[in-house]
């Protein structure tokens, strides 16, 4: 509105979720919508079409998302509201495996139960494996930690990854001077929750995951949804009546073995709230 310039304004971004304000500005620039406007211009393309963008870096993010996410942030197309997170879940259970088969590093993830939830301990080894799983409700504090310990006993973890947010930094630091395992914490943020849900998505969509036939575990996996909120947040979360905390304890246990980026590459620490692994590296030629 400035006298003699013409304002023009620029708008770029990825599209998040159907009825954003960001669809709507797309669809100005689109005839023949509802929207439409004449001092309006939109385009639509996938990352593939830029021609400064390294085809190998292309390539490279795309291996490190899920189907879904990849359809949105590289090819530039929009996600309906809500839908299952988990694809190919049954292409990749196995058969338990018996001790001498299980690979190091094995890590651990906790998930606390909370009201009407249920407490979950889940064992992955270093190739990628479910190797065990003890799940309770309705049980005190004391007994919990009782059923830890004896479920790292008969795993040999080489760290146990416990969520937070339940128990609190004190009741933490009791379980790491109480038990004769490495201990470090997780703390469930929405940006650490998709981050790791996200990541075993990831892992099982591309069969980089293996797990017994479990049908608690694979009935919240395939319960598992998505939504976008009305503030356009991305919500992960059993749909009904559903539980999901096997799924969380495994996603916790893949993270502990760098599975946010589908490379088991160890944790990395310093002090007596963590510890570093020093086990064999898995590929995926070790499946």
């Amino acid at each position: 509105m400035t006298p003699g310039r013409l304002g023009i304004g620029i708008i770029n971004g990825t599209p998040k979720g159907r009825g954003s304000w960001y669809e709507t500005a797309f669809l100005r620039g689109q005839p023949g919508s509802e929207e439409s406007d004449p001092d309006w211009w939109s385009l639509s393309a996938p990352s593939s079409d830029n021609p400064y963008i390294d085809r190998d870096e292309l390539e490279a993010a795309a291996n490190d998302m899920p189907e879904r996410y990849r359809k949105q942030e590289l090819d530039g197309m929009w996600l309906s509201g809500e839908g299952a997170v988990f694809r190919n879940i049954r292409d990749n259970i196995i058969e338990p495996l018996d001790k001498p088969q299980r690979i190091r590093p094995i890590t651990v993830g906790v998930d606390w139960g909370r009201k009407n939830d249920f407490t979950v301990f889940t064992a992955v080894d270093g190739a990628w494996r479910v190797i065990g799983r003890d799940r309770m409700a309705e049980i005190s504090w004391g007994m919990q930690r009782q059923r830890l310990d004896a479920f790292c006993r008969k795993v040999r973890p080489d760290i146990v990854v416990v969520e937070t947010n339940a128990m609190g930094d004190p009741l933490l630091e009791n379980l790491q001077q109480e038990l004769p395992f490495p201990i470090s914490g997780f703390y469930m943020t929405h940006v650490s929750k998709r981050q790791v849900i996200e990541s075993l998505a990831m892992s099982i969509e591309r069969g980089l995951l293996k797990y017994p036939d479990d049908p608690i575990f694979l009935n919240e996996l395939e319960a598992f949804e998505v939504t976008i909120t009305e503030n356009r947040n991305i919500k992960y979360a059993a749909s009904g009546r559903w539980h999901d905390d096997t799924v969380i304890s495994t996603a916790i246990a893949l993270s502990a073995h760098g599975g946010s980026r589908f490379d088991p590459r160890p944790l990395i620490s310093s002090d007596n709230r963590y510890f570093k692994l020093n086990g064999p590296r898995a590929t995926a030629k070790d499946y």
